[in-house]
């Protein structure tokens, strides 16, 4: 999935998000939802490290705080299915996206993170 496919999936500001990581080695982006609290954020998969975009709240509107991950931190379990779960440090991330469409999705996330991630799935 990449940045122009999000549109209406999240209420994050894809434009300018798209705009800030134009500079960047995008493979693949996943909207998700924080497990436990459910607030929505985008994962960026990098070639380098995985971004995690999260919604901030503030007098200026909706802006957004990005967090690096090193692949090497992240552990994906489940399959390639609505049960897959993204962990990035101690957050755990659920996907946002049902049938067909979160299926394709989450195989395009699986397909570009490091074989070392992806072999942690099952």
């Amino acid at each position: 999935m990449r940045f122009k496919e999000l549109g209406g999936l999240t209420g994050l500001p894809v434009e300018a998000i798209r705009h800030a990581y134009s500079g960047e080695d995008v493979r693949s982006v996943l909207p998700v939802s924080i497990d436990g609290d459910g607030s929505e954020a985008v994962l960026v998969a990098t070639g380098a490290a995985l971004a995690v975009v999260t919604g901030e709240e503030g007098p200026q509107g909706s802006r957004w705080l990005t967090r690096w991950a090193p692949w090497g931190v992240v552990h994906i379990s489940g399959s390639s299915d609505s049960r897959l779960t993204v962990q990035a440090g101690p957050l755990t991330f659920v996907p946002s996206l049902s049938g067909e469409e979160g299926r394709q999705a989450l195989g395009d996330f699986l397909r570009v993170a490091p074989a070392g991630v992806a072999a942690t799935t099952g």
